[in-house]
């Protein structure tokens, strides 16, 4: 869901879309969908984390965990 508090801040450089601020806001779509297939490439920062929300309700966390030791696989 949209913060409309918050300015949007995305921006296209270089062929990325990139998020200008921190706690910036959502990218939703106009158009509903039944059924979908998601497809993402994704870049953090170092030591951050993101999300990618499917229908405003469920979270695939995106973590930086390449030399993070406290995180496990289930």
């Amino acid at each position: 869901m949209q913060n409309t508090r918050s300015a949007i801040n995305w921006l296209i450089e270089d062929g990325l879309l990139t998020n200008k601020a921190p706690g910036g806001n959502n990218i939703i779509s106009k158009q509903t969908f039944a059924d979908f297939r998601v497809q993402v490439e994704y870049k953090i920062e170092p030591k951050s984390n993101s999300g990618i929300y499917l229908r405003g309700r469920y979270e695939l966390q995106v973590l930086d965990d390449l030399t993070d030791t406290t995180t496990r696989s289930f």
